[in-house]
């Protein structure tokens, strides 16, 4: 009989922490499918908030964008929408206050520089105009450009599920000037292969591809 009792405190024991692993484990499930938090892929709504790709509902939510960067409490997320192609600037010169290198993640501040410039800049105006829900829309710089290439796997998954248009082999247009020298700075600016990762000096009045970005508060 002593034997038999152990053999079934055993089996209670045993479902017992089956049976709490599950619920945990369900539980976290439960958690990643409706995570809000600010990581790479997550969905960012029309509502100013997020949500993972397995919480996305298309029939009550509007989605508008994905996220591709994530540091800390700064997240971008680019637009399921291409723009099309355009140039950086009608003619040649340096502005002042674009962006200057290729790694620096200052998109945002560094079209706000360029769409209130003497020179035509309608790569950058046609991000700021960008018809969405939410405001708040630039061109971005070659380092955020370089960091979407990095997560394009990530990305990519998450614009298949909101509908959104795939990422092109070519190359798209940064908010960043080419600043290698003070020649360049005047000619040229970068432009970055998504499929491939690198950056490469282009005439700033040539035409490449646009997908605007979005800072997330």
């Amino acid at each position: 009989m002593a034997k038999w009792g152990r053999g079934v405190a055993y089996a209670i024991t045993f479902c017992l922490a089956f049976l709490t692993t599950y619920l945990l484990s369900s539980c976290a499930d439960h958690n990643d499918m409706f995570d809000s938090g600010i990581r790479v892929g997550n969905i960012l709504l029309a509502d100013n908030t997020m949500v993972s790709p397995d919480g996305y509902d298309a029939e009550h939510m509007t989605a508008v964008g994905v996220v591709f960067y994530a540091k800390g409490d700064t997240a971008i997320a680019v637009a399921p929408d291409e723009l099309g192609d355009y140039c950086f600037a009608d003619t040649i010169g340096s502005i002042n206050g674009a962006s200057n290198d290729s790694y620096s993640i200052d998109g945002q501040t560094s079209t706000a520089a360029l769409v209130v410039a003497t020179t035509n800049t309608p790569a950058a105006k046609a991000c700021v105009e960008y018809a969405s829900p939410l405001s708040g829309w630039y061109l971005p710089s070659a380092g955020e450009l370089r960091a979407l290439a990095a997560n394009l796997g990530t990305v990519s998954r998450s614009m298949q599920i909101i509908g959104g248009t795939s990422f092109d082999d070519v190359q798209y247009l940064s908010s960043s000037e080419d600043n290698s020298s003070s020649s360049n700075a005047v000619l040229n600016c970068y432009c970055v292969s998504l499929l491939r990762g690198y950056a490469v000096a282009v005439p700033k009045t040539e035409q490449h591809r646009v997908r605007p970005t979005i800072l997330i508060h």
